[in-house]
């Protein structure tokens, strides 16, 4: 039974070739779990949190990591600066996983157990999903189209 959804998950998050534009990812989502419209606009303020939190986040590794390289270029690197700027864009990315678990976390307890489901499965497929193309040119399953 797993397999069965396992496939139809990976199916659904596929997108139609000749769609002219992408479809939002919230309305994927939403769709695919099928969200009520209050767990919908529960997930859009979520994410949207997330994404005000964590966009000033990236902007500030981005900056550091200019200076981490621009110091790295440096005939004589300062083992100080580099370390420190090193350590500072480390933490930064330990705030950004912090958001991340977060909002993860918050989203799960939006759930029902049925869709919480559908999302494992989701995980399930993103892990296998690299693989598939192998086990496709082995003739171990169907092409995908």
């Amino acid at each position: 039974m797993r397999q069965v959804i396992l496939v139809s998950v990976l199916f659904a998050l596929r997108l139609p070739a000749q769609s002219p534009q992408p479809p939002v990812p919230v309305e994927v989502v939403s769709k695919f779990l099928e969200l009520s419209d209050a767990q919908t606009g529960q997930f859009v303020g979520l994410l949207q949190n997330l994404q005000s939190k964590v966009g000033g986040i990236l902007q500030q590794i981005k900056d550091r990591q200019q200076a981490l390289e621009q110091a790295l270029q440096q005939p004589q690197p300062d083992p100080a600066t580099v370390g420190g700027l090193v350590l500072q864009v480390r933490g930064l990315q330990a705030q950004v996983q912090q958001n991340l678990d977060v909002y993860h976390q918050a989203f799960q307890t939006m759930l029902t157990a049925q869709q919480a489901e559908k999302v494992k499965l989701v995980t399930l497929a993103r892990q296998v999903l690299p693989v598939i193309p192998a086990f496709a040119a082995a003739q171990l399953v169907a092409q995908p189209q």
